[in-house]
């Protein structure tokens, strides 16, 4: 009877673990470590905090999730900062095939996602881009300075991996690295990038571009967060024995992915 009793409690909520996609909200977990060092980092004066984030680590390891935690925390709490998260794996042949069109893309994803946080973004026309494309972008930079009063744009681009690809490519010159550097000296933007360990490599090659670099690894989650992780998600509907959620940790190495994929197939097997 006991049984049926649970098995009932669970069948009546769906499956509170998110394999395969980022997390956010409530069922985000662990990462303190992370985020407050780049919060930290965005507190202290603007003439010695990094001009360029990197977050670096293996694929699945939980990287974009860190990324939209953090737009959340700074877009609640920031008095200084505007966060804009853009992910540049959607950027296709078919919409981009060099450095204009990846400005124009970039520029029309913050005017976005800044009306999305309830800011009167400015337009960013085509004919904003006739003359130059670096002119265009500036220019919507420039006025989107101007609503922020005082507070700084912190540019978030996912896959920064993609920027290698495409310099290889011949879509993208090493110069575009530089004209990101340049828009950091202007001191009204911020960027993080975010991409595989290739990523601290890539910078690391180009280091005259990014010498005030903060680099982040991301790797598993703490034992304790990763615990936490199994056993929050359904601690209102039954209690996973310490024996389980021990052996859970030790097969997916505390890293975020794995352990939301195996929680969610013994989850739907109950």
């Amino acid at each position: 009877m006991e049984n049926e009793i649970q098995m009932t409690a669970i069948s009546d909520f769906g499956n509170p673990y998110q394999a395969g996609k980022p997390v956010q909200g409530g069922s985000f977990y662990g990462r303190k470590d992370i985020l407050d060092k780049i919060l930290n980092n965005l507190n202290r004066p603007r003439d010695v905090e990094p001009d360029i984030f990197v977050l670096h680590g293996p694929k699945r390891c939980g990287k974009t999730s860190v990324l939209l935690r953090l737009r959340d925390i700074l877009s609640k709490q920031s008095h200084s900062y505007v966060p804009i998260y853009i992910d540049l794996q959607g950027y296709t042949s078919d919409v981009f095939h060099d450095e204009s069109s990846l400005l124009q893309l970039i520029t029309y994803q913050m005017s976005n996602e800044l009306l999305e946080q309830g800011i009167s973004a400015p337009e960013p026309g085509h004919d904003n881009f006739g003359e130059s494309a670096r002119i265009g972008f500036e220019r919507f930079l420039f006025n989107a300075t101007q609503i922020l009063a005082g507070r700084r744009l912190f540019l978030m681009l996912d896959e920064f991996d993609k920027m290698r690809e495409w310099i290889g490519e011949g879509l993208l010159t090493v110069d575009t690295l530089g004209y990101f550097r340049h828009l950091t000296d202007k001191k009204s933007l911020t960027f993080l990038f975010a991409g595989t360990p290739r990523l601290g490599t890539f910078t690391s090659e180009h280091r005259g571009m990014f010498h005030a670099t903060l680099k982040l690894p991301v790797g598993p989650m703490s034992r304790e967060d990763t615990c936490r992780l199994i056993t929050d998600p359904v601690k209102d509907h039954y209690a996973i024995p310490i024996e389980a959620v021990e052996k859970i940790a030790d097969v997916t190495g505390c890293y975020p992915f794995f352990t939301q994929v195996v929680c969610s197939e013994l989850f739907t097997i109950l």
